[in-house]
Parts: structure tokens; sequence; C-alpha cells
């Protein structure tokens, strides 16, 4: 069967109840490019989950800018906010 649809990034967040939170940026489909963005427990709680995927998004595409044309912005907010649920 093939599939027309590609992989683009996905993010995990390592463990929900630790701190700091790690958010870990899987860059390709086998996992072998990735990218840890760590989060104080105290930010992840005082915000909103919007408001926070943003704020990670916002960090992550300034320290990768390449990763703003090869993901573009909005897979990138996509793939935060479902680590965050």
């Amino acid at each position: 069967m093939e599939s027309n649809s590609r992989f683009i990034i996905g993010v995990n967040l390592q463990d929900p109840e630790a701190d700091p939170c790690v958010f870990v940026f899987q860059r390709d489909l086998f996992g072998e490019d990735t990218v840890g963005v760590t989060v104080p427990r105290s930010q992840v709680q005082g915000v909103e989950p919007a408001q926070l995927a943003e704020g990670i998004t916002n960090y992550y595409l300034k320290r990768y800018p390449d990763e703003q044309e090869r993901a573009g912005r909005a897979s990138v907010v996509r793939a935060v906010q479902r680590a965050i649920k």
C-alpha cells in the first residue's frame, strides 16, 4: 500500500510530571534526528496551552531557523499542541 502523505515533524513531551519538562522534536520519520527543548514546569503551568505552544514554537524556530522552511510554522505549532494535550 502506498501513501501520498509524508512525515513532517513530531513532538513528544518526555515526562509530563518532570521538572523541567522536555519537549522532544522528531525531525525525521525514524527518530534519528531529534532535538530537546527544555521548559521549567512553572512556565508550563503558568500559561494557557495555546500560548505555551506558541512560545515553544518561537523558541524552537529561533534556534533552528531552517525548520521554518522545511516544516513550516503551522506544522510545528500543531505538533507542539498535540504534545501538550
